[in-house]
């Protein structure tokens, strides 16, 4: 039998020992392998080869914690399931760089919970679904989103939107969200001449001049 290492990053005892029951009855094959904080999961990740699940709380994502974790997630090439109910734009940002294949959240039916999670382990996603549940838009979902007051050529300003990388979608959301470049650079686990490449391609890609001009918006 070949065992399923399952890694919970929750700082909530109870929660983490509510879904050890939960699966452990389901499937004796699982190791779980537990953190309540980035120390424990900076030790737990090194001392294993790896996780075959990484089950996350968002409340561990938040700005300016856990950068061990945040580090290893952008990194891992594991399916990650993320434990929340409402998201910040900073933390929507943040998370949108990571494998995350479902959500699911403390209020959601056990059956359900149990359900996603085998299922992610089964190559399943619930993309679709957690962008509905969580409203995860796209940082590139919409002009008049990112910039309120374009009253013209938004399809213009969407196109343009839509050429940036991944990476470079995450450093816009953050600098919407006010982030400074050190910040964005310690959230992404990339070094700040790299975030500044990126807020320099982003000025170039979307023809605008000014670093104020993607905070505050632009008026064409």
């Amino acid at each position: 039998m070949r065992f399923k290492k399952i890694m919970l990053a929750d700082p909530n005892t109870l929660s983490r020992e509510g879904l050890k029951r939960l699966l452990g009855s389901r499937d004796p094959s699982f190791i779980f392998v537990e953190a309540a904080d980035d120390d424990d999961f900076d030790s737990a990740a090194h001392s294993h080869n790896g996780f075959d699940l990484i089950i996350v709380h968002a409340s561990l994502l938040a700005v300016g914690q856990s950068p061990d974790l945040t580090a290893y997630l952008y990194k891992t090439r594991t399916s990650i399931v993320l434990i929340c109910d409402e998201l910040s734009p900073a933390l929507d940002a943040k998370i949108k760089c990571f494998d995350i294949k479902a959500a699911i959240s403390c209020q959601d039916p056990m059956g359900q919970i149990e359900q996603r999670i085998l299922d992610v382990l089964e190559q399943q996603a619930y993309t679709e679904n957690l962008l509905d549940s969580l409203s995860l838009s796209s940082a590139c979902s919409g002009a008049a989103t990112l910039y309120p007051s374009l009253p013209v050529q938004r399809e213009t300003i969407h196109s343009r939107l839509e050429s940036l990388t991944a990476k470079q979608k995450v450093v816009l959301s953050y600098l919407k969200a006010g982030l400074m470049n050190k910040e964005i650079a310690a959230e992404m686990g990339i070094q700040e001449s790299t975030v500044k490449r990126h807020v320099s391609d982003i000025l170039q890609k979307l023809e605008l001049k000014k670093r104020t001009q993607l905070i505050n918006g632009v008026t064409v």
